[in-house]
């Protein structure tokens, strides 16, 4: 029952009803959902530490994104904006992956509600996603 349908509705609902607990701007801190979610993340980057290719970086992280859906979208089902590690770094993560849909849908978010990136990320969060869209877009231009 590793990510059962029933753990991750479960995950959806919980982090869902946290997020919307918090008001915005306040921190998630002390939600149990985000706190799994927070550790599960830093296991995570130490793995994407050892890995040296942005490729391979990249393929790992798309392994790596299926374990944060539930949480995500119980987050942007009915959260109010709190400053929330995970769900900023899980759109970059889109983003780096190629996954644009998914990102943006986070963004709009993120945005909508004017949170902050994480403090190792050192563009503002409207920056970040003009700038990830456009390098994206030149590169596909490129290929053709």
């Amino acid at each position: 029952m590793a990510n059962s349908p029933a753990k991750r509705h479960y995950q959806r609902t919980l982090a869902a009803q946290e997020a919307a607990d918090k008001t915005p701007g306040q921190l998630m801190t002390g939600a149990t959902a985000y706190e799994q979610h927070m550790a599960m993340l830093q296991h995570d980057r130490l793995r994407l530490r050892q890995v040296q290719s942005d490729q391979g970086k990249a393929e790992l992280k798309r392994t790596m994104l299926p374990a944060y859906g539930s949480y995500i979208e119980g987050v942007l089902e009915r959260g109010n904006g709190a400053a929330d590690d995970v769900v900023s770094t899980i759109m970059v993560w889109c983003f780096d992956v190629g996954a644009f849909s998914e990102g943006l849908q986070i963004a709009d978010y993120v945005l909508k509600h004017k949170m902050t990136m994480p403090d190792r990320f050192a563009r503002s969060t409207g920056c970040l996603v003009a700038e990830e869209i456009a390098e994206a877009a030149l590169k596909a231009q490129r290929i053709g």
